[in-house]
């Protein structure tokens, strides 16, 4: 379905009902920059960084308004040019200790 996507710098998959995610998953649309994930039932970040490792160009991620409790001290350490983060509206506010320690570009991380 993406194979045809290889210009896509914007992808946006709010509200679909998403619990799981194949650490393939972007492996179509490597160079995307911004990417919406709000508004699912994705519990484990740790997931959506270990599909995203292949997204060297990723600089927004949305993942609010799902079912996330905990962040792992490594959910991130693969999307090295991400400024902003969005885990707000969540189950928890809670990033574990150097969750983002891998992110020397961000500005941006939203936990209400």
């Amino acid at each position: 379905m993406l194979e045809n996507l290889r210009q896509l710098v914007v992808a946006n998959f709010t509200q679909n009902r998403l619990t799981w995610m194949h650490q393939r998953a972007y492996r179509y649309i490597a160079q995307i920059k911004e990417d919406s994930l709000k508004g699912n039932r994705l519990e484990d970040p740790s997931m959506i960084g270990r599909a995203m490792r292949v997204v060297k160009t990723l600089k927004q991620l949305d993942l609010s308004n799902n079912l996330i409790d905990h962040v792992p001290s490594d959910s991130f350490d693969d999307i090295i040019r991400l400024e902003d983060l969005n885990l707000s509206s969540n189950r928890s506010t809670d990033c574990k200790g150097g969750a983002c320690r891998q992110l020397p570009r961000l500005s941006v991380i939203n936990l209400s």
